[in-house]
């Protein structure tokens, strides 16, 4: 099993919401537009299957929205809300799951934790 950990913080939540896999995989240099991510980068790791995945976001600055590519980042158009200390975790084994989940901020400093488990 490889387990993948990293933290991203929205530095511009005007910027279009990032999928779990780019910010995973793109972290590896520690910046994407709007974001900056610490412990992405040892995502160039290939799962065959993922089988759990979470966000959890931190007290602080604002709620993280979780959804499609069409997410805003005003509490429109997402399929999830995840606030200050929220938790998101979706335990999927022996059914393959998806990163292309996309992660947007309502607020610039938002930080949030993801977790990815597969193999």
């Amino acid at each position: 099993m490889l387990v993948v950990s990293f933290t991203v913080t929205v530095t511009d939540h005007t910027k279009p919401g990032q999928t779990l896999f780019n910010l995973m995989t793109l972290g590896a240099s520690g910046t994407l537009a709007g974001y900056t991510v610490k412990g992405g980068g040892q995502a160039l790791i290939a799962f065959s299957k993922v089988g759990y995945r979470s966000i959890q976001v931190d007290s602080g600055a604002g709620s993280v929205y979780v959804g499609d590519a069409n997410t805003a980042n005003d509490g429109t158009q997402q399929g999830l809300t995840l606030s200050g200390g929220d938790m998101w975790a979706r335990d999927d084994y022996g059914s393959p799951i998806t990163l292309d989940v996309y992660a947007r901020a309502s607020a610039d400093s938002t930080v949030f934790n993801v977790m990815i488990e597969g193999e």
